[in-house]
Order: C-alpha cells, then structure tokens, then sequence
C-alpha cells in the first residue's frame, strides 16, 4: 500500500482513529480542525486526498506557526476542492501559502509564485506533506484503523 501511495495520493484511506495517530493529535485537535476548516465536516472515513489536506494543517499549524485562528476565514472549500480535484502531478507540485502580512491563503500551483525570502510567507508544500504521511503510514499500517479499498473510500 504505501507503494501505491507514492504514486498515487488516493490509495488509501484512514479512520479518524487512524488519522489522529498518523499526524500524532489529539481527537480534540481533530474535532476542531474539522469543525473550522474542513467544509466537509460529517466525514467518517478520511480519503488519501483528505490526509494529505490534514497531514498540510497540521504543518502550516505546527512546523509553520501560524495560528488557527488566522486559518480559519478562509475559504477552505476551495483548496479541498483544489485537492480533490487535481492530478497528482499538479497537486504535487504545488504549495499551500499563508501570507502573514496580507492574511491571504492561496495555493502556488509551481515554487516561482512563492517569494520564500519574505519573512511573512509560510509555506507548506503538498509533496512534502505526503512525504510525511508516508514515513509514519509504517507505523500504524499493522493495526485495524486502515480501509484499503479505494472503492470503499470513493463511495462515501
């Protein structure tokens, strides 16, 4: 399976149980994020697009240090459906960025629309975020939190 996902982010899918212990949060970060920045908030099975979205909060929130607060206005539907709705290739290739100065939130579709020499752009890269997902998958693929079928997830 996380041969599948390095090609493809939609090869697996977590239960919150599973997801919680994967990006190493607490089930009330969880709630919360969920509550304030999922659009999609009655999700029981979490899709390999929806982990890579969550593996992204939690590093423009913790590696970054941007405050939830100031993610929370911002139209999330619109980067879940950039997620969901991209190839891997694009997705792969593209930045979640967070300007301090201006409180935009946009995604860099390529590293040149990102000036990462200006102290107030925090940036999380999708590629690096599915590195992570991968490196921790090792952990928790031996346990019962995890639905291999991509069918399952996609009908759901």
């Amino acid at each position: 399976m996380k041969k599948n996902l390095e090609t493809n982010c939609d090869a697996a899918c977590l239960k919150p149980g599973a997801l919680i212990e994967l990006l190493k949060i607490s089930d009330q970060t969880l709630r919360y994020w969920r509550n304030h920045l999922d659009p999609r908030q009655d999700k029981h099975i979490f899709t390999g697009r929806d982990i890579l979205m969550y593996s992204v909060f939690n590093l423009m929130i913790r590696a970054e240090q941007v405050q939830v607060r100031d993610l929370k206005g911002h139209n999330w539907a619109e980067v879940f459906n950039f997620c969901h709705k991209s190839s891997n290739q694009i997705l792969l290739n593209s930045a979640l960025v967070y300007d301090a100065y201006t409180k935009s939130l946009y995604i860099a579709k390529n590293e040149s629309e990102i000036d990462l020499e200006d102290n107030w752009i925090h940036c999380v890269k999708f590629r690096v975020a599915r590195k992570l997902i991968l490196d921790a998958l090792d952990n928790i693929v031996k346990k019962d939190n995890i639905v291999y079928i991509n069918t399952y997830c996609s009908n759901r």
